[in-house]
């Protein structure tokens, strides 16, 4: 056959250039003129046409790789022959390979742990078809311009079992490779590959390892003179410890490498798909511990051993609330540029709440209805340059305190409305208050039940002329009436409730339902949405997958769609993509320019990607837009301490308590700040106005955690015990209480009571969640205290096992240690939390270290 590069075509592709080429095939990129995209091909070469092995194999890789439908694995489009020789044509991809990324120096975590998690994604899903690749390498891995990891060239990949009923491309009759055969890459071969043995999935999870070791320090993990020497040093040696080339390597991520490169494939993970989902988990934690938020599981705390809850509020994200975890050491927040100043809202500007409309139809989930009839309702008003709206959560309706509710949002209009039923009519009656003036617009609107469409579109007509908002200049989706409106409205309206696993399934069955009958792009957009919301529940991929695909259909019916653009975004953002990520929003605001949701997420995912001073700018533009609404400044507030910049998030958080002085969140993240300055006494009349208004169980326990630091243990058991008061049933609060107590001369008896208070409690907590290392860590110190020494050295062990990078639980495990007198765990356990930042005046002054404390091994410690 005839080389491509001696011609202008291969069947019906036009040959453009040679891109690369190695043992199992040479590539070339192509035109496919039927479809107007380039494409790469990949053929045997001609020396090795006429081996019926290597034809196998390479014919192998083509059925392989096509039965992946995946996004992290490179897409087949064709397989062909000519002249006997095949070819395979698959999708182009412009990037370049991790090697190409690696020769630039180590990467940082978070982003070797966004690559990590792309390429175990790809790798789950051909291990869950039986494919395994046996060529895994950097060459064999693409990084795309828009920030996709691309698994290439499945030559090697092995049929681990039989095909499924129906699956032609998996009925391949071909030879196995014989065992003492050794293929693949030296540098990157498991140890039963470099023997020649029966390989089975984790094989790739060493070449894996060897892949995220090199990724994470710049340096080959097996690397001899000779070829003979790399393979000598992956059955007999191991790497140099991860933390000698990258000491900023997370303890957790190095304890994944360590295990992916075990020489015996049982010590390695039993499935990739929980690699996968450890890896992810590990990533969304080192964002969350960069960026403030709290997001699938507790984030540990650098420093510091007493926990004080200081409310977070994420306003329009999912998490309404989450516990920060404060230093009593810390350092020095860096030099940087004030915030910008605060905008005051214009007065000629319209700032108008939707509160929840009121079903009063009486017919089955009449409600749901009604809350997706406000929702898309909502949803077109926004689309008036001249209003800003301002949605509600959830549970707020007409029937409380509407000024209330107002300030709250920051409106100075507020929409309500119901929804009656007579026969086959509908009667939507709604009541525009403008807290300025103190006047009121009302106005009724019915209809046929069947055109829940049309009577939405006039009531959003009737409010737009009555508030004179002039024309929507941003494009409104319209709604296709062919499908079930009342279903869909009911589906919008179960999607309200996103953090209720039952209300998202309940949405995810009816718009699934809905679309197998339909292409509406409003459908596929809502049901994207849902199935985003159950990968934020679950954190199980196959949503995530699920999500984009539905969003993408959604495009293909209206590409122009902001709605869709924003989930996309969140999407991407959620799962790291911070690049991919910011072009969905800025798609959607070029669209939508006044979308707070989408201004949000650019300033989320630039603070989650480390560019901090853009970041900055979209936090402004949101306060921008919604100058008097509170929540806004508490996310820029959480933005500011997330980078050291206590004093800007000081003026945020002032803002919030200006603005909404019965917030008590933002008197409590006041008073953190000012905890995290060190100003003790401030954060003290700070915490005090919070408990004037209401007493709260997270103010008392700041309280006391200041005092504490103050080294007042008398006033702050105290302030413990009325925390205990009125959360009687926060493990937390009783394990404060014990430390307390147990610091003052005569509470040794309370400190025990206390202390089994919290091993109680925490013993429930697990029952709803097993897993979760803080508890089984605050369970094994209270335990140690009680002098159960066996059961706390378990408990420790669990925490560990949980989540082995967080020096907080390092740190306990070196106090149980010091409390069963093991002085040398001890010692290596507070190590091994000192050389992760954890704080030595804290160690120095721990009673629990009092037996070590003069012996050398513990000096020189505390002089790192």
């Amino acid at each position: 056959m005839e080389a491509p590069q001696q011609r202008q075509t291969l069947g019906h592709y036009e040959i453009l250039n040679p891109i690369g080429a190695g043992g199992m095939g040479e590539v070339y990129v192509a035109r496919d003129p039927s479809l107007g995209r380039r494409v790469a091909i990949k053929m045997l070469p001609e020396r090795l046409a006429g081996d019926r092995e290597t034809l196998s194999r390479f014919t192998q890789e083509a059925r392989s790789a096509s039965a992946l439908n995946h996004p992290n694995i490179v897409t087949i489009h064709e397989v062909g022959a000519e002249s006997g020789a095949p070819y395979i044509v698959m999708e182009y991809i412009e990037g370049r390979d991790l090697r190409s990324i690696i020769h630039e120096g180590p990467l940082p975590a978070r982003k070797a742990l966004d690559i990590a998690c792309q390429i175990a994604d790809g790798l789950g899903a051909a291990h869950e078809r039986g494919i395994v690749h046996r060529d895994l390498k950097p060459e064999n891995i693409m990084f795309t311009r828009d920030g996709y990891v691309k698994i290439l060239d499945f030559g090697l990949a092995k049929m681990m079992g039989p095909a499924a009923e129906g699956d032609d491309t998996l009925q391949l009759d071909t030879p196995g490779t014989n065992p003492g055969t050794i293929l693949g890459t030296v540098g990157y071969m498991s140890p039963e590959q470099a023997r020649g043995r029966r390989l089975d999935f984790r094989s790739d999870q060493f070449a894996f390892g060897a892949i995220l070791y090199e990724l994470l320090t710049g340096t080959c993990a097996f690397d001899g003179e000779t070829a003979m020497d790399t393979l000598a040093a992956i059955l007999h040696h191991d790497p140099a410890p991860l933390s000698k080339h990258n000491i900023r390597a997370p303890q957790q991520l190095q304890d994944i490498v360590q295990r992916l490169l075990e020489k015996h494939p049982d010590d390695r993970y039993n499935s990739t798909k929980d690699l996968a989902r450890e890896i992810r988990l590990l990533r969304d934690r080192v964002a969350a511990e960069e960026s403030g938020f709290h997001v699938s599981q507790p984030i540990p705390a650098p420093r510091g051993r007493v926990a004080m809850a200081v409310t977070a509020a994420v306003g329009l994200a999912i998490f309404l609330g989450a516990a920060i975890w404060i230093a009593r050491d810390r350092v020095s927040p860096p030099a940087t540029t004030t915030a910008p100043p605060v905008q005051n809202a214009a007065a000629s500007k319209k700032y108008l709440a939707v509160l929840r409309f009121k079903d009063l139809t009486g017919d089955a989930n009449g409600q749901l209805v009604v809350d997706g009839f406000a929702e898309t309702l909502t949803a077109r008003l926004a689309h008036y340059p001249s209003i800003q709206v301002m949605r509600t959560t959830p549970d707020k309706d007409a029937g409380g305190d509407i000024p209330k509710v107002a300030k709250e949002l920051g409106a100075n209009m507020v929409l309500t409305g119901t929804m009656q039923r007579d026969g086959e009519r509908l009667r939507v009656s709604y009541s525009i208050l403008d807290l300025t003036s103190g006047t009121e617009k009302r106005d009724l609107v019915d209809g046929p039940v069947s055109d829940l469409f049309g009577i939405q579109d006039d009531v959003a007509r009737r409010i737009a002329q009555s508030m004179s908002l002039g024309a929507a200049t941003t494009r409104v989706a319209t709604l296709d009436p062919t499908i079930s409106q009342r279903r869909y409205l009911e589906a919008l309206g179960n999607l309200r409730r996103y953090d209720d696993k039952t209300s998202v399934n309940n949405a995810v069955q009816i718009l699934e339902e809905i679309s197998r009958d339909s292409s509406s792009a409003s459908v596929e957009a809502a049901l994207g949405r849902a199935y985003l919301y159950k990968y934020q529940l679950e954190s199980e991929n196959s949503w995530a997958t699920k999500a984009s695909e539905a969003c993408q259909r959604a495009l293909q019916s209206d590409p122009q769609n902001p709605d869709v653009h924003i989930t996309l975004g969140d999407l991407n953002r959620q799962t790291g993509r911070w690049d991919q990520a910011l072009a969905e929003y800025r798609r959607a605001l070029d669209q939508h320019p006044t979308s707070v949701d989408a201004i949000l997420g650019m300033a989320e995912a630039y603070n989650a990607s480390d560019r901090d001073g853009e970041a900055e700018k979209w936090y402004a533009r949101a306060i921008e837009l919604q100058p008097n609404f509170w929540a806004t400044y508490n996310k820029a507030g959480v933005f500011y301490v997330s980078s050291g910049r206590y004093q800007d998030a000081v003026r945020m958080f002032e803002r919030v308590v200006q603005l909404v002085p019965d917030n008590l969140r933002g008197y409590n993240n006041l008073g953190g700040c000012y905890q995290l300055l060190g100003d003790y006494e401030k954060a003290l009349t700070v915490f005090s106005r919070s408990l004037q208004r209401r007493p709260n169980f997270e103010a008392y326990t700041n309280v006391g955690t200041c005092l504490f630091f103050l080294g007042r243990y008398n006033e702050a058991a105290s302030a413990y015990e009325k925390s205990a008061e009125l959360a009687p049933n926060e493990y937390v609060v009783w394990q404060n209480l014990g430390e307390a107590y147990s610091r003052v001369g005569d509470g040794k008896e309370r400190a025990q009571v206390a202390f089994k208070r919290a091993v109680d409690l925490g013993n429930q907590a697990l029952e709803v969640n097993p897993r979760d290392a803080s508890v089984h860590a605050a369970i094994a110190l209270c335990l140690a205290k009680l002098g159960e020494h066996d059961r706390a050295r378990r408990s420790i062990n669990t925490a560990l096992r949980l989540d082995p990078s967080a020096i907080s639980l390092r740190y306990k495990a070196a106090r149980i240690a010091a409390l069963r007198g093991d002085s040398a765990q001890a010692l290596a356990l507070l190590r091994g939390a000192i050389e992760g930042g954890y704080s030595v005046s804290d160690a120095a002054n721990d009673p629990d270290f009092a037996a070590m404390r003069n012996t050398p091994e513990f000096q020189q410690l505390l002089r790192r």
